[in-house]
């Protein structure tokens, strides 16, 4: 099912957060493994009052297999990984 609230990435897109998971060096808490799938943003200003209006989380999905716990996500300004096409 789809969800209303969440921001589908474009191949452009997905491959800007990839430059800035490689910038951060991000790694999976449980496994310290580097490799992610990228999933939806969830814009976060209208959620939190102590948000900015372009803040978005960006869902991460460990591709270890064997991970316990292979879901986080990384907080990024819309501005850093959407293009106005994308928004």
């Amino acid at each position: 099912m789809a969800r209303p609230e969440l921001v589908e990435l474009s191949d452009a897109a997905t491959e800007r957060v990839v430059t800035h998971l490689e910038a951060s060096g991000l790694r999976c808490e449980c496994c310290g493994a580097a490799d992610f799938t990228i999933g939806s943003a969830l814009p976060m200003g209208f959620l939190f009052l102590d948000e900015d209006d372009d803040a978005y989380l960006v869902a991460l999905t460990c591709r270890n297999g064997g991970c316990g716990r292979p879901r986080t996500g990384l907080r990024l300004a819309g501005a850093d990984f959407l293009a106005a096409a994308d928004s």
